[in-house]
Parts: C-alpha cells; structure tokens; sequence
C-alpha cells in the first residue's frame, strides 16, 4: 500500500508538472492569437480609412472634372463664335475692298468682346 501511495503521489506530481506546460503554453499561444487579434483589427480600420478617402478623393475629382468639362465646352462655344465672326468678318471684307463704305465692322472691337467674355467664364470656373 506504501508503494501504491509512493507511486501514486509521483505520478501525480508528473502530472501536475506536465498541466502546468500545457497551461502555460496554451497562456502563450493565446496572448498571441490575442495579439493577432488586435493586428487584424488595426488593419481593418486602416482599410476603411482609406477607402473612405479615397472615396471623397473621387468625389473631389469628379466635381472636378465636370467643372473642367462645362469649362471647356463654354470655351469651344466661344472659340467657334470667334472663328465665325472672323470668317465673316473676313468675307465681308474682300467683299467690300472695293466699296468700302460708312458701314464696315472693326475686326478689332469684335475680338476685344470675345476676349472679355473668355474672362468672364475663367472667373467663374476659379470661384
């Protein structure tokens, strides 16, 4: 009986001493699952942060972008008036080379009102 005690008692400490690493290596492997855990969720923020931005980054340009295109399209609008007044202006005077008379449009005075409302759009596109 003695010996089953001796035996009983040192399998139980062997045993004990072997729960005792178990438990401590399961301590470590969940600190860093837990470590993971906070990594993983540092991350995600991170990707929805950015995915925010770049979401008001294309916003921004696509306000942008339509300005740029009204922009451009008053622009042309502008440009093919001119290039009609002048093409007239031109007709009119090889027409009228030989016949000018009180009647004639000034070239000059025809492109500075052109001119002013090119200034016109610009203004309005940078406010």
């Amino acid at each position: 009986l003695r010996m089953k005690v001796c035996c009983d008692n040192t399998s139980r400490l062997a045993n004990e001493k072997q729960l005792q690493n178990v438990q401590q290596k399961m301590d470590e492997i969940m600190e860093k699952a837990a470590g993971a855990s906070e990594q993983r969720d540092k991350s995600v923020d991170q990707q929805n942060f950015l995915c925010n931005e770049n979401a008001e980054e294309q916003q921004k340009f696509d306000k942008e972008y339509e300005e740029l295109g009204v922009l451009l399209a008053a622009r042309a609008a502008v440009m093919e008036e001119s290039i009609a007044g002048t093409s007239n202006e031109m007709a009119l005077k090889s027409h009228n080379e030989t016949n000018c008379d009180a009647g004639c449009i000034d070239a000059n005075s025809k492109n500075k009102i052109v001119g002013s409302e090119d200034d016109k759009l610009e203004e309005e596109i940078s406010a």
